[in-house]
């Protein structure tokens, strides 16, 4: 009995479920939780995860030189602890 409605951005999703347009709605979870944590007395996150996604770069074929800084850069990101620090912090956004 739902009808999923299509929104242009987060911004319009979460003002959609603020100002009671909508019961619900699916975002990023890091994003959800910035948009709930500033509107606590409106609106809860669901703590079981839906789906478990993975994000990627995509470079253009021809271009080895940036492919090569990208990886060089995320690896060190990895090696100081940047991006398990980074995924901490604003889990708590």
């Amino acid at each position: 009995g739902a009808n999923a409605k299509l929104f242009k951005n987060a911004t319009d999703t979460s003002q959609a479920l603020i100002t009671g347009k909508v019961d619900a709605c699916v975002l990023d979870e890091l994003v959800a939780r910035n948009i709930a944590n500033k509107n606590k007395d409106i609106i809860k996150i669901i703590e079981q995860p839906l789906t478990s996604e993975e994000y990627a770069f995509a470079v253009a074929k021809g271009k080895e030189d940036l492919l090569k800084q990208i990886n060089s850069t995320i690896q060190r990101l990895k090696d100081e602890g940047k991006i398990e620090e980074f995924a901490r912090e604003h889990n708590d956004l």
